[in-house]
């Protein structure tokens, strides 16, 4: 997904909720935000939520999903994501149980290491 922020000048470190700035995304370019996500084995689990980009680069690093069942919104990294822009569907390449096992983020979440952490964690087992 290819957008322009204005929050470069804002913000010196750290990431960026989508959600909280001003973004223009490039013609063409699909806004992801509120698009159902499904795990890798094709289970439709939640919505997204928001989405983080660190301020200094504007990359898109995180995907905030929102579970259908819970409620509960989870923070996935968005490396090995597929957009499908036909469905508006995001495809995550992890399983809804993973999910349902990360840490909880909350719009009072400020440290993002736990979920850097627990994700790194599931690659490596």
């Amino acid at each position: 997904m290819e957008y322009h922020p204005d929050f470069y000048e804002e913000e010196e470190a750290g990431l960026v909720r989508l959600s909280r700035v001003k973004y223009q995304l490039s013609e063409g370019q699909p806004d992801a935000m509120g698009w159902t996500v499904s795990d890798i084995d094709g289970v439709e689990f939640g919505r997204i939520s928001d989405l983080l980009a660190d301020a200094m680069t504007g990359q898109i690093v995180f995907a905030a999903v929102t579970t259908h069942n819970s409620g509960r919104t989870a923070l996935i990294p968005v490396e090995g994501m597929y957009l499908d822009m036909h469905m508006e569907l995001l495809v995550v390449p992890v399983k809804e149980a993973d999910v349902r096992r990360s840490p909880d983020f909350t719009d009072d979440t400020v440290d993002v290491m736990p979920f850097a952490e627990f994700w790194l964690r599931q690659a490596a087992a």
